[in-house]
């Protein structure tokens, strides 16, 4: 893979210990890494439900670190937001992420000061979500574009 022709861009979690959120580019790749709440801040009430800095139709991948919701929170918005590409984790990450996202679901999905919450987080974006999530083992490389990737 050429270098020089990747680029990455700190959507959000740069600078803070929560909201993960990176986009690297190569070539007619767009592959996102996580897509967390950022958490701990009156500013996160607000920040979080911002448009985000791309457009979540032109992604094709979603990569999942690990299942906390600094990393995971916002793929309701990214899936209503007109993502349809597909996402990758570990098996183990999906399984806590369904969870979490449940969870997250019945905290924001019932949010009382932004009731518009609710067309996120509801459970047909859920199975939106996880009918798009597939699994790759530890260990096992898998190439996303010319992107090659290892959990």
């Amino acid at each position: 893979m050429e270098q020089n022709n990747l680029s990455i861009t700190f959507a959000t979690g740069a600078g803070l210990v929560t909201g993960s959120n990176f986009l690297v580019g190569h070539k007619e790749t767009n592959l996102l890494i996580d897509c967390g709440l950022i958490q701990g801040a009156k500013m996160a009430e607000t920040d979080n439900w911002e448009p985000l800095l791309y457009d979540p139709k032109e992604i094709d991948t979603l990569i999942v670190t690990h299942g906390h919701l600094d990393h995971i929170g916002r793929i309701p918005k990214l899936i209503f937001d007109g993502f349809k590409g597909t996402i990758y984790s570990s098996p183990a990450t999906k399984d806590i992420a369904r969870i979490m996202l449940e969870d997250t679901n019945n905290i924001l999905g019932q949010s009382k000061s932004h009731p518009e919450l609710k067309t996120m987080y509801n459970e047909a974006i859920l199975e939106r979500t996880m009918s798009n999530w597939k699994t790759i083992e530890y260990h096992t490389p898998f190439k996303v574009g010319e992107i090659e990737i290892t959990f």
